[in-house]
């Protein structure tokens, strides 16, 4: 499986929860479904910009939470504040993935 389907699905399956518990609310398809399409936007474009035009790592970061939260404001209308938070909680999870699966041995 390439190793951008293996990232998204891991992706998805950390921030779900996240998501979730932020705007609970909302019917549990449509999270899982804004997730999905959410991350199948922000990943492969952060992925490209991270190996093809050699940015630094923490800055894709902050763009990646940048971009999501003006997305999930413009779907959901929460609070700017709110939207921030739960796009920098779901993204730091994310984010330190590749430490987490060094740390545990992953490749």
């Amino acid at each position: 499986m390439p190793q951008l389907l293996i990232n998204l699905l891991e992706t998805i399956l950390l921030e779900t929860p996240v998501w979730w518990i932020g705007y609970r609310k909302e019917p549990a398809l449509h999270i899982i479904l804004f997730v999905i399409l959410l991350n199948g936007f922000t990943l492969p474009l952060a992925t490209f910009v991270f190996h093809h035009l050699d940015w630094n790592y923490f800055l894709v970061e902050i763009l990646v939470v940048i971009a999501e939260f003006l997305i999930v404001f413009a779907v959901f209308r929460k609070p700017v504040w709110f939207s921030i938070l739960i796009a920098g909680i779901a993204n730091s999870l994310s984010a330190s993935l590749p430490w987490i699966e060094k740390v545990m041995g992953g490749s």
